[in-house]
Formats: structure tokens, C-alpha cells, sequence
């Protein structure tokens, strides 16, 4: 089996940000997240495109607001479902390295999304990074909850689950934490979406609780395609 150092990353940051492995049948943030099959009926060669989008109202410290696009392109699957995935993480002058990413079950994008918001986290006010992703991991276990919902994919409706969580609201740390007390992570999976994951997204509201988010961040999904 190869093993690149991608992979161990993945495997690496996978097991950080998920909880305790759920019961069996039990649909759980971390069972939904990181170790359901996201790819299983994909053939491989298939481009999952997604779109990501920033917006804030402080670009002196956090950069402008701008959107771009991810790509994903899936590998041959091997006998337990595991594949290689290419990422293209968005485009011209904004591109960053990412992958590829070897033995795959899940989506990469769930931990390169939380990976890069604990950065961001840690650049503006300093936290210990692992503090960062366990307060992360904390509420997963114990605070995501799961709630059904449908979404609208290619003018079809389908089911899916919505997770919500707000791992900083109740920390210690509250005043170096500033307004990332209250940012909310927000997830929406659903089985009949290639790839599972419909929406990322993460918002962090101004400490004053009124106008446009401090930070806002989101990945939707686009569209699937074989690979062109």
C-alpha cells in the first residue's frame, strides 16, 4: 500500500477533528463528516466542483473578500472503496498547494476547510492550534447535532442532514478568543449528492452582534462531471 505524506496528513488531521467512532446505524456529526464513504458510486476520472466564497468586513486584517473555485478528481478505487483524490484548490494567482490526497474514503475537503480555519484562527489571535482543533473535536462529539433537512441539487429535492456547531461559545478563553466565541460552523450532507458534502460554511459575527459578519467563509457544491 502506498503511502504518501499527503495521506498520513489526511489521516492525521481526520482523526483530530473527529469524535469517538459511532454506535452502528447511529448518523452522528462525526460518522456523517469523516468516516461515512463519500465517493462509493463515483467512477473514477469524475470532477466534483465546488465553490468557495469569503466576504468580511475588516480586509486590513483578514484580506479582501473574493470567491474562487475547488475541484476534486477522483481516482480508481481500490478493493475497499479507497481512492487517490486531486485537488485543485482554486485557480491562478490565489492557487494552494493541496494533495493529492491517497486512500480516501471521505471527502478531503471537510479537514482541509477546518485545517485552514484553525490558521486563520491562530495567525489573528494567537491560540495554541491544537487547543484549537480539540475545542474543534469537543464539539463534534458532544454538541453536533444532527438535524434532517432537504436540499435542492440540479432542480431535484433531497434528503440530507444539517449540522450545526459552536465549539468556543462556553470557553475559557473568551477574551483572547474575541469574536470567534461565537463563530458557528455549519455542515449539509446528503448521500444522494456525489461526493456528500453540499455546504461548508463558517461565520463568525461582529462582537457588537449587529451588521455584516466579522469573517464569513462557505464551500457549496456545483456540479459533478467526468473528467474533460
Amino acid at each position: 500500500m502506498r503511502l504518501t505524506m499527503s495521506t498520513l496528513i489526511a489521516a492525521a488531521l481526520a482523526a483530530t477533528f473527529a469524535a469517538a467512532p459511532a454506535k452502528a446505524a447511529e448518523a452522528t456529526a462525526t460518522s456523517l463528516l469523516f468516516e461515512n464513504a463519500h465517493f462509493n458510486t463515483l467512477p473514477d476520472g469524475t470532477v466534483l466542483s465546488y465553490r468557495y466564497e469569503r466576504d468580511t468586513v475588516d480586509p486590513a486584517k483578514l484580506g479582501g473578500a473574493f470567491e474562487d473555485d475547488i475541484k476534486l478528481t477522483l481516482g480508481t478505487p481500490g478493493p475497499d472503496g479507497r481512492r487517490e483524490i486531486v485537488v485543485q484548490l482554486f485557480s491562478g494567482d490565489r492557487r494552494k498547494p493541496a494533495g493529492p490526497f491517497s486512500q480516501m474514503l471521505g471527502n478531503p475537503l471537510v479537514m482541509l476547510f477546518l485545517e485552514a480555519d484553525v490558521n486563520v484562527m491562530k495567525e489573528l489571535v494567537g491560540g495554541n492550534p491544537r487547543y484549537l482543533r480539540n475545542k474543534i473535536r469537543a464539539a463534534f462529539r458532544d454538541a453536533g447535532n444532527v438535524e434532517a433537512t432537504t436540499v435542492t441539487v440540479d432542480g431535484v429535492e433531497v434528503p440530507a442532514e444539517r449540522i450545526r456547531l459552536k465549539p468556543f461559545a462556553d470557553d475559557v478563553h473568551r477574551a483572547e478568543l474575541g469574536a470567534f466565541v461565537e463563530k458557528t460552523y455549519e455542515f449539509v450532507v446528503s448521500d444522494k449528492v456525489p461526493g456528500s458534502l453540499v455546504l461548508l460554511r463558517a461565520v463568525t459575527p461582529q462582537l457588537a452582534g449587529t451588521g455584516e459578519p466579522y469573517l464569513e467563509e462557505e464551500i457549496r457544491y456545483v456540479g459533478a462531471a467526468p473528467k474533460g
